[in-house]
């Protein structure tokens, strides 16, 4: 009988606060996904046996929520974060060491050019994913319709071939 008791609480919280989480979501997702996610959170406060002698807070319902945000999106996160680090200039650490290099193209600059030559030889499929998810930053559902197929698709295609270029810029050295 308490479990009924919590489901049914966590149920009202849920409905308190569902229009905000909704929003705040809704800022990195779309609106299917958004609704998958907040589908999630409250299975996942639902089926929570730890939660039983303390329910949880509206801070607990967003904390639940973000990081099943963050776990969907993890393998997007590290491409962008890539590129990013590619495009900024912090591999100089000193004046001495960039005089020694000056005869050489910048590190970020030959780094680019690798991973362009990486990603040629991706398949076009993984290719456009990665281009429409990462480099243009377009939502996977826009980026789905612009492929002709599903986002389900969408994501692996970006997913396997994040595994693919992560695998070829690394197996033969910087």
């Amino acid at each position: 009988m308490p479990q009924a008791t919590s489901t049914g609480q966590i149920l009202d919280l849920f409905e308190k606060h569902y229009e905000e989480l909704y929003c705040h979501l809704r800022r990195f997702t779309t609106p299917r996904e958004t609704e998958q996610l907040c589908r999630e959170a409250f299975n996942e406060l639902v089926s929570d046996d730890s939660i039983e002698p303390a329910l949880p807070t509206r801070d607990h319902l967003f904390k639940v929520s973000e990081r099943l945000l963050r776990e969907r999106y993890r393998p997007l996160r590290r491409i962008a974060e890539a590129i990013r680090r590619l495009n900024s200039q912090d591999e100089w650490k000193s004046r001495k060491e960039q005089e020694q290099t000056s005869r050489r193209a910048p590190i970020a600059t030959r780094l680019l050019r690798k991973m362009e030559r990486e990603m040629k030889q991706l398949p076009s499929d993984l290719r456009q994913a990665l281009i429409l998810l990462v480099g243009q930053q377009v939502p996977v559902e826009e980026a789905s319709l612009r492929m002709g197929v599903s986002e389900e698709l969408i994501d692996k295609w970006a997913t396997h071939g994040l595994r693919r270029l992560t695998q070829r810029m690394y197996s033969h050295g910087n």
